[in-house]
């Protein structure tokens, strides 16, 4: 999953989610800036997924997944 530009493996953080799996199989694989901020404005997710953090999204794949995310 994709958050402000960072790229997450949220496999380990799934059974913890309050809200549950599916939720968060909606934003799998793709950018979930969107709808992180539209359920979780004030939930610093640095901080809560720093452990599963992989790196940062390359400048032209972040334009390209945040351009289809605005389409949705």
């Amino acid at each position: 999953m994709v958050l402000r530009g960072k790229v997450y493996n949220i496999s380990p953080y799934l059974r913890f989610h309050p809200g549950g799996v599916p939720i968060l199989m909606k934003a799998a694989g793709k950018d979930g800036t969107a709808l992180f901020t539209k359920y979780h404005p004030w939930v610093n997710a640095d901080a809560l997924l720093e452990k599963c953090l992989v790196g940062l999204l390359a400048p032209a794949v972040e334009a390209e997944t945040q351009a289809k995310a605005a389409a949705l």
